[in-house]
Order: structure tokens, then C-alpha cells, then sequence
């Protein structure tokens, strides 16, 4: 008799619920009209948990609060790094993900139609009016 045995494709997730992030990556990666979204992408020295390069968008899934005020530090000095590179950051909390996951997509909708809407279009060179001077 032969004792072989095939390994499973993905053991742990048999055993491991999705995680929040899994979660969201997945609803999005099935198409958000027209974004591609990547989980776990590299920006620089920091990995972001969501990522809609083209929308220049960050999704980041926090599990709980930060304690300690050198975490709440670094965590603003990274989102001041993202921010300087263009990238506008979406914090959504874990449990709301898992229990609201249609809100959670509307919230992510909502910032992608925000991108979408045209730039207000600055005044060129020629277009300036001087403002009248008041006496």
C-alpha cells in the first residue's frame, strides 16, 4: 500500500479564518470599476497593506490603537513619508472590515470617486486678473 501523501494546496487556510486584510484585498481584487488593487506592496522602505497605485491610494488596516507615543510617532512620520510621495492614506479599523465589509468597500468607493473627479484647474500666467487695489 503506498503511504504517500499529497500535500494540501493551502493548509492553513483550512485552519486560519481571512484575515481583515485578505478580506478587503479580495472584494477589491474582484474588480472596484476599472482599479487594480496589490496587498502587501512596497513603497520605499515601508509595506502598505493595500495599494491602488493608479489612484495614488493607500488602505491601511489598523487592528488596534497605538499605545505607546514612539509607535504613534513612527506611524506619523510614515504617513508624512507616504503623503510627501503623493499617496493619500485610508485607515479602516479590522473589526469594522470583518463586520461591515459592504461599508468598508462604500468608504474605499467613495475615495476612488474622489480621484476621479477632475482637478480644479489653476489660473495660467495669462489667465491671472490683478485684484483691484482699495484706497
Amino acid at each position: 500500500m503506498d503511504t504517500k501523501r499529497t500535500p494540501s494546496r493551502s493548509p492553513l487556510r483550512l485552519v486560519t479564518p481571512p484575515t481583515a486584510e485578505a478580506r478587503l484585498w479580495q472584494a477589491l481584487s474582484r474588480g472596484r470599476r476599472g482599479w487594480r488593487f496589490r496587498r502587501q506592496a512596497r513603497i520605499g522602505a515601508y509595506t502598505v497593506d493595500v495599494l491602488c497605485k493608479e489612484a495614488r491610494l493607500i488602505v491601511e488596516i489598523d487592528c488596534a490603537p497605538l499605545k505607546t507615543a514612539a509607535a504613534r510617532a513612527e506611524a506619523e512620520e510614515r504617513q508624512r513619508d507616504l503623503e510627501a510621495k503623493g499617496y493619500r492614506i485610508l485607515r479602516l479599523w479590522a473589526d469594522h472590515i470583518e463586520s461591515h465589509l459592504g461599508g468598508a468597500l462604500r468608504i474605499v468607493d467613495a475615495a476612488l470617486e474622489d480621484k476621479r473627479a477632475p482637478a480644479p484647474r489653476r489660473a495660467g500666467r495669462r489667465e491671472r486678473v490683478a485684484a483691484p487695489i482699495a484706497a
